[in-house]
């Protein structure tokens, strides 16, 4: 027994000391993960001492919380089955300074124990030089310009695709070549010392090299050498520079068109200093050549000013096309005013190789441009005097004069605004605040814009005073032409509609307080009719209810007795006598047709509120996408009493018409006045003995990206020498009393100005008439994005 603990003590001990000893960190864990044993190497890993850890520290606070939940899960399942969790895996650790260190773990379960003993390996570093190592990659891959390693004998030892794809070879094959072999036999002679001068302080030249099929092409070579373990390399990056070459020939090429032109043009090398090439009229407008201007200083000789000749090369450089007016000299030291227009030049990698500049003489423009300020003095007392507000900008849209009027519309003073751009102090309303057309927003912004060349008018755009008062406003803007129709400003005529689109509004109004007034009594009939007989009924159920809560009174009696006195057949018979006596069957027959027509009745009361709610809500004035059909419907309903009783109105509605732009109460409107006029226009001709009953048609269908509503009378037509006036403002040839002219008037108003759409009228007296009323389908992206 002795002999035995002996042998286990001294196992102990070996297995310690190799535990110990072991050039890998480990650790021993107790089944609740408590750190139970750790040796040296595992407290170099952690940072911590024995003490430290040793029965005091829980495994999963020494990991990384990322790591924690899968670390706990696979010593789970260790337990219950060692070989159902991994015993090898990459995890990431804390150590005592809250360094995270990458370790690859090793994990068993030590036999005949609930213990587990884990081994780390710290590889960190590794992971480090494997992401380096990618980084390298990654850029070395992905470079656009070719990129080749040598070595001191010129062979290529390393290339990246770029390089394979441009010379023609494989990978294998451009590392079996010597740089020699991949440049064009006339370059070798300066080959050798182009490559001592990279090895020693690293250089920028130009060469030719050669594909595989023999083809050479221009680059341009950075070489620089490096050390990589005490060995010099060369690592050179070829750009493949013969887009640059052609555009260099190509701009020599132009020589012959542009000597013609009355401009004068040069082209400047990527410096911005010398000259390469200029035209005739560069030389007469300045009177040097291009080999002058370089022995006098460069191009920067012809600016009267250095700080300019700076500001154009950094605008230029620094990607910026510019344009101005500049004060510049010519050989005999005369001074210019001088239009520039200068931009760079680029290859296809984008990179600037070249400039470019457009010079005008605009003396005389300056000249014209003094006698239209004198002008412009003249017609400051013109202006003074008109009643609607002028302002006047120049061509990039900034203040040089406005009116009084104008500045009682706007609410700024000139002296406020002079020299400031319009939409710094124009202020107008969104399309969804104004309830205007989304096409006035586009119309808005082209006038705000100083780009704008065209004449534009806008109606009704809604006006944001400086004071914050809102108003209607009419917009006219035009550019201010010269003699040879250039534009040199822009003028904008304001005129305030505010008062006169209010009153509109009010007769408007009037109109459709008038049409609903109109149909009122109308709709009090259809409502009264089924509320008469849903009335009657109710009192019919009121009665028959009674009489068959007596009849049930009476079985409850009946049943009682029956049961007390056992003669079922006499209470039998009695209660027959009760039912024809109360006319049961009779209830029973009557009441289920009474509640149909209650339902009935009930429905139609329900459809046409519906329909008048549908018609008659006020809403918002800003256009959404609405079912012209469902509007058509409702009209039809609220409508009924006006034409019921002398027309039939059939309609033919297409129930694949797409939802429209539009504002539908108003649209509702329009559908109700033509629908009135027609049932008036059918009530004349009976009465005159013509026909018996007249017949409106209604249909709806899409047609050339337009919804197209078609509603036709055969009423008594209108005159031709009156088709011309019927949508003027209180026209009617109705009797005084039955109509004020103004549903037309609005129709078309509604339609054609407030909804870019169309109402045409064809009628033929005596035989009827037909409005057709079409509207876009298709709404503006300003449009779409308010009603998203």
């Amino acid at each position: 027994m002795l002999r035995i603990e002996v042998i286990i003590s001294m196992i102990n001990y070996y297995y310690r000391t190799i535990f110990e000893n072991t050039g890998t960190a480990m650790m021993i864990l107790e089944e609740d993960l408590t750190v139970f044993l750790i040796n040296g190497e595992c407290v170099k890993l952690f940072g911590y001492t024995k003490e430290d850890l040793e029965g005091k520290k829980d495994w999963l606070s020494l990991v990384n919380k990322a790591d924690r939940n899968l670390i706990e899960k696979y010593h789970h399942s260790r337990i219950i089955d060692p070989d159902s969790a991994p015993r090898n895996y990459e995890i990431s650790i804390l150590d005592r300074y809250g360094k995270i260190r990458a370790v690859w773990l090793t994990v068993a379960i030590i036999p005949e124990s609930c213990q587990t003993v884990a081994s780390f390996i710290d590889i960190t570093k590794n992971k480090e030089l494997e992401k380096l190592s990618q980084r390298y990659k990654l850029i070395f891959e992905n470079a656009r310009d070719i990129i080749l390693c040598i070595n001191q004998n010129g062979e290529i030892i390393d290339a990246n695709s770029i390089a394979c794809q441009v010379y023609g070879y494989t990978y294998d094959e451009l590392l079996s070549l010597n740089i020699m072999d991949i440049r064009a036999p006339e370059t070798h002679l300066n080959a050798f010392p182009q490559l001592n001068e990279a090895n020693l302080k690293g250089i920028l030249f130009e060469t030719v090299h050669r594909r595989k099929d023999g083809s050479t092409f221009p680059v341009e070579v950075s070489s620089q050498g490096i050390n990589i373990e005490d060995v010099r390399y060369l690592i050179s990056i070829v750009r493949d520079i013969s887009q640059r070459k052609k555009t260099e020939e190509s701009l020599i090429r132009i020589n012959k068109a542009t000597d013609s032109a009355s401009n004068g043009i040069a082209l400047i090398d990527s410096k911005g200093t010398s000259v390469i090439y200029h035209n005739k009229a560069f030389y007469n407008l300045f009177g040097y050549t291009a080999e002058e201007l370089k022995q006098c200083g460069g191009l920067a000789t012809l600016f009267c000013e250095q700080s300019a000749a700076q500001e154009v090369y950094e605008s230029l450089i620094n990607g910026n096309y510019w344009q101005g007016v500049l004060k510049m000299r010519s050989r005999n030291n005369l001074s210019l005013q001088v239009r520039l227009h200068g931009d760079t030049i680029r290859n296809d990698s984008g990179n600037i190789i070249g400039m470019f500049g457009i010079y005008t003489d605009i003396t005389e423009q300056k000249l014209a441009e003094l006698a239209l300020a004198n002008e412009k003095e003249r017609l400051s007392v013109t202006l003074h005097s008109i009643g609607d507000g002028v302002i006047a900008t120049d061509i990039e849209g900034r203040l040089l004069t406005i009116n009084p009027v104008a500045e009682n519309i706007i609410g700024w003073k000139q002296h406020e605004i002079l020299g400031r751009a319009l939409v710094d102090f124009l202020e107008f309303s969104d399309s969804k605040a104004c309830q205007a057309a989304g096409q006035v927003n586009n119309d808005i912004e082209l006038i705000l814009s100083s780009s704008n060349q065209t004449e534009c008018l806008v109606q009704d755009a809604i006006l944001v005073a400086r004071d914050g008062n809102v108003k209607t406003v009419s917009v006219n803007s035009a550019p201010i032409l010269t003699s040879e129709r250039i534009a040199i400003g822009h003028v904008l005529v304001i005129r305030d509609v505010t008062d006169i689109r209010k009153s509109e509004i009010k007769i408007a109004l009037s109109q459709k307080l008038e049409s609903i007034g109109a149909l009122a009594a109308g709709i009090a009939h259809e409502i009264n009719s089924p509320l008469q007989y849903i009335s009657d009924n109710t009192v019919f159920f009121r009665e028959s209810v009674s009489t068959l809560l007596k009849l049930i009174q009476s079985y409850q009696k009946f049943a009682g007795n029956a049961i007390e006195m056992n003669c079922l057949a006499d209470f039998a018979f009695q209660i027959k006598a009760m039912e024809s006596e109360l006319e049961i069957e009779y209830l029973l027959e009557e009441i289920p047709v009474a509640i149909e027509q209650t339902m009935d009745g009930i429905q139609r009361v329900r459809n046409l509120v519906l329909a008048m709610k549908e018609f008659s809500h006020p809403g918002t004035k800003q256009k959404k996408l609405s079912d012209l059909n469902k509007g058509i419907e409702a009209t039809i309903t609220i409508s009924r009493n006006e034409w019921k009783y002398v027309a039939e109105l059939n309609a033919d509605l297409d129930h694949n018409l797409p939802l429209i732009n539009c504002v539908m109460d108003e649209i509702n409107q329009v559908f109700l006045n033509i629908f009135v006029n027609a049932a008036q226009a059918i009530s004349e001709v009976i009465e005159k003995g013509v026909i018996k009953r007249g017949t409106i048609n209604v249909s709806s269908r899409l047609k050339d990206e337009y919804a197209e509503i078609i509603i036709a009378d055969n009423g008594g037509g209108i005159p031709n020498a009156l088709i011309s006036m019927i949508y003027d403002p209180f026209f009617t040839t109705k009797p005084v009393g039955k109509g004020t002219g103004q549903g037309l008037a609005i129709a078309h108003d509604i339609i054609v100005t407030k909804h870019q759409g169309s109402i045409d009228v064809y009628s033929e007296e005596g035989q009827g008439t037909t409005f057709i009323i079409r509207l876009p389908v298709n709404c503006s992206e300003t449009d779409l994005e308010d009603m998203l």
